[in-house]
């Protein structure tokens, strides 16, 4: 549901752009705001390490699924009158899906630990299983890109129930996994046994 956040959120933003802000009329706003987004996520994605390392996995995935649910009111709440705001709302998509994205493929590497034989095995479950339920969400959505309202709902509501359904689901699985801001490699090495 991570990636599911933030996949929908860039795929359906410039449908949103277009007709519920109606900046059709400025093909430079509807080219910068993804390029802003863009150029955010590449710089806290250098961000993203140290920051683990600080909070740990478990804070960081709770921030970055945070950002994402604002950012789905902030879509809620921003009106043509107040286009501007989607500067902010770029800024906050771009922080909130790339700390959630890379701190989710952390803890699927740690899921994977030293356990590489099954590995590979695991990271292709995961990616196939991601990509088909984002394909099959996109596909049943993008019938709602025509009218601005439905649009306007679906940026509004959808990426941010996905972060909560992710953050429902860590929650879940906390109880029975130890998430630590350690790699793999030094958890081993300290806990032999494990």
């Amino acid at each position: 549901c991570t990636r599911a956040s933030c996949n929908l959120t860039q795929v359906f933003l410039p449908f949103y752009l277009q007709l519920h802000l109606k900046l059709s009329h400025s093909p430079g706003i509807l080219a910068a705001v993804p390029v802003l987004l863009q150029i955010v996520s590449f710089v806290v994605s250098f961000l993203v390490k140290p920051i683990n390392a600080v909070l740990g996995r478990l804070i960081c995935l709770f921030i970055g699924m945070f950002l994402m649910v604002v950012s789905s009111i902030f879509f809620l709440l921003i009106g043509p009158a107040a286009w501007w705001l989607i500067w902010l709302v770029a800024v906050l998509i771009g922080i909130g899906s790339t700390i959630s994205l890379v701190t989710s493929v952390s803890i699927q590497g740690d899921l994977v630990g030293s356990q590489t034989q099954t590995g590979g095995f695991v990271y292709g479950l995961l990616s196939f299983a991601d990509k088909l339920f984002n394909g099959i969400l996109i596909v049943c959505l993008g019938r709602l890109t025509s009218n601005p309202l439905e649009i306007h709902l679906l940026l509004s509501t959808v990426p941010g129930i996905a972060s909560l359904i992710s953050f429902f689901a860590l929650l879940t699985i906390i109880p029975y996994w130890e998430l630590s801001s350690e790699p793999a490699e030094v958890h081993q090495k300290e806990h032999p046994q494990q």
